[in-house]
């Protein structure tokens, strides 16, 4: 309950918060932007305050106090009043809803669908069974054990001020407020299953109803604004083609077959790269579900400041001190990205910088850039300071994204299908079949560049990773595309056939790995019950910001606990800019037995020695070799090693699990 009403209270200020810069927004609309910019700063407020006031209840209250803050307003008459008429419309518009006949009802009810269809995708992104932990999303199985050891580590403290989990005592760049956030709820009382479906639904329900408001306000088309969701969200290749071929050749039943498919169909077959929102980006790399809405919200707040609408579904026209508001509200919404989704503050201001020059209202964009500035401009510190990061990995040339040998061309068509031919026929339409209004053509311009430049330069240690700035492509892209099948689906009932007909070849391959997640055939076990075994004496023996030495594998059972290890993953500390050749060798050192194995274990600030099958086996780890440390426990076939030294001293002080009774921070029970 304490973490419901949390949501509710940050939800609502943000809410209460909206009136100030804009009174015409419907309230799905209102509440859907409220739901992100108010747990976007709950979590940068709560993450100030611990370290501020260091991590506990008192912090937390603080900030829940601070989201809340702006139902100050309703002390205002005109606040409270407009409050008022947008619940009165709200009921009228649910009213009208309610008939099939009136076309909100029909959006609606499209609007239920389609998240319904997304539910099992978000719902199931870590669950337990009686042999483990697993993810119902194949492609999270490597990434869920830094965010649940992100997690963990904000939630009982030790990671507090953050350092990288996988590469302890580096300070932590990676964009970690979406985890703070599922953090306040583990805090609150939700356990972490709960903490991250609970995120990912409301989220996910706030980014559909952004994505209609988006494309309607940028476009004032109603069809468009329907068809464009499930094209960002589902938006593939033709890996259906995949699938018809293994259907055509199983000698199983269809139906059984669909219930057992074997691999995804958007990403890893045949070379198919581009992926899906859904399972690819949303669920797996967690940050992006507060990166790509607030990028939605920035947007429309430009588009509102720029351009009086056009349609009055879009809104009100608005004058220019109602321009300064919104831009002001864009600036605020952009400076929230840095500690929430790097990579989309730096494709909206390089958008924004294009769009100063392509609509030359110079106090708008000054507005913009200096409340954006001063909002983001100490994240950024945080960011860059004694990072430890080797830059240049970051950038250099690299042609053609992830293509390999196949031909440029071949290769987009192959994982977007036909969507780049609408996009071109959306462009160069002319005369009576002209598609694209000219103000919206100078909007997308900027977001070409999104799909140039990553087919030249490797913006990150991992050219695959070009896909979270070519995903602003796309995004941008699908207007253009929607505006097309929108057109098309007027001329009448034949061409209404074929839209549906291009919309299904664009989303089917994704739909297909959705179907996959809710049959269960994707789910992956990510911790094994020997590895939740080691969890749990971890948890109950050692402090939370102990520092634990451990084999470099993907997927450490240490991620349970939220303690730092010396050397994790090897692939994310390296795409995240660390070099890590040095320590992983002294790693293997010091399972080896080497002479210097004492100086290494004080170099790196080893507090614990795990010793098991991943440690037996790839290292060549004995338990003799660490007699000479005391044994805290074995579980599930793991030794837990307290590091001794020669003067008998420990490496840490008591853990405070030693004096109380810890089951209720371990949350997998």
């Amino acid at each position: 309950m304490l973490a419901l009403l949390t949501i509710s209270g940050a939800v609502t200020g943000a809410a209460i918060a909206t009136y100030g810069f804009d009174r015409s927004f419907p309230l799905t609309t209102r509440l859907a932007v409220a739901t992100v910019l108010g747990l976007t700063f709950y979590a940068l407020a709560g993450f100030t305050t611990a370290m501020v006031l260091g991590p506990g209840p008192f912090s937390a209250g603080v900030a829940a106090a601070l989201a809340l803050s702006p139902a100050l307003l309703l002390a205002r008459e005109q606040t409270r009043k407009d409050v008022i008429a947008d619940w009165r419309a709200a009921l009228a518009r649910a009213r009208l809803a309610l008939s099939w006949r009136d076309p909100a009802g029909r959006a609606f009810v499209l609007f239920v669908a389609f998240v319904v269809l997304l539910l099992p995708v978000f719902t199931r992104a870590i669950y337990s069974t009686a042999d483990g932990i697993y993810t119902g999303v194949f492609t999270n199985r490597y990434d869920l054990p830094l965010h649940v050891s992100l997690i963990q580590g904000f939630g009982n403290g030790g990671n507090l001020p953050p350092q990288h989990p996988e590469f302890a005592g580096a300070p932590l760049t990676y964009p970690f407020l979406v985890d703070f956030g599922a953090a306040q709820l583990v805090v609150a009382g939700l356990d972490l299953y709960r903490a991250i479906a609970v995120q990912n639904v409301v989220l996910l329900i706030a980014l559909v109803v952004l994505l209609h408001r988006w494309t309607l306000t940028l476009t004032g088309d109603r069809v468009a604004a329907l068809i464009a969701p499930p094209l960002v969200l589902l938006g593939s290749g033709l890996g259906w083609l995949v699938f018809a071929v293994e259907a055509s050749q199983t000698h199983r039943p269809l139906w059984d077959f669909l219930w057992n498919l074997p691999h995804d169909y958007t990403i890893n077959t045949r070379n198919l790269r581009w992926g899906n929102l859904i399972t690819t980006m949303l669920v797996s790399q967690r940050s992006f579900l507060l990166g790509l809405p607030l990028f939605l919200i920035a947007s429309m707040f430009w588009w509102r400041a720029l351009h009086p609408p056009q349609d009055h579904a879009a809104g009100t026209a608005v004058d220019s001190a109602a321009s300064i508001r919104l831009m002001c509200a864009a600036g605020v919404t952009a400076g929230l990205l840095p500690l929430a989704h790097p990579h989309s503050f730096l494709v909206l201001i390089a958008a924004a910088a294009c769009l100063t020059l392509l609509f030359r209202q110079w106090m708008n964009w000054a507005v913009f850039f200096a409340v954006a500035a001063a909002v983001a401009a100490p994240q950024l510190w945080w960011i860059g300071r004694d990072s430890g990061i080797d830059s240049q990995h970051f950038v250099g040339w690299h042609y053609g994204w992830t293509k390999g040998s196949e031909s440029l061309a071949w290769f987009w068509f192959k994982n977007t299908g036909v969507f780049i031919p609408l996009v071109v026929a959306a462009l160069t339409a002319r005369g009576r079949w002209r598609i694209v209004p000219e103000r919206l053509v100078l909007f997308y311009l900027p977001f070409i560049g999104c799909f140039i430049i990553p087919q030249l330069i490797r913006l990150a240690p991992r050219p695959s990773a070009n896909i979270k700035v070519l995903v602003y492509w796309y995004i941008a892209s699908t207007l253009l595309v929607a505006m097309c099948l929108a057109r098309v689906w007027r001329i009448g009932p034949a061409a209404r056939g074929l839209v549906a007909a291009l919309i299904a070849t664009l989303t089917l391959s994704a739909g297909l790995d959705v179907w996959r997640v809710a049959s269960g055939a994707s789910a992956a076990r990510v911790f094994d019950t020997a590895a939740v075994s080691l969890a749990t004496l971890v948890e109950q023996t050692t402090p939370p910001d102990a520092v634990l030495l451990h084999a470099p594998i993907r997927q450490p059972p240490t991620a349970l606990t939220g303690r730092p290890s010396v050397l994790a993953d090897l692939l994310h500390v390296g795409s995240h800019g660390f070099s890590y050749a040095t320590r992983q060798a002294d790693v293997a050192r010091i399972y080896a037995g080497d002479p210097d194995s004492l100086a290494l274990l004080r170099r790196y600030n080893v507090d614990y020695v795990v010793v098991g099958p991943a440690e037996r086996l790839t290292l060549g780890a004995r338990d003799s070799l660490f007699k000479s440390h005391q044994l805290v426990g074995t579980a599930g076939g793991y030794k837990l090693y307290r590091v001794v030294y020669p003067d008998g001293s420990l490496a840490h002080r008591l853990p405070p699990s030693a004096t109380r009774d810890s089951t209720g921070a371990r949350w997998w029970k």
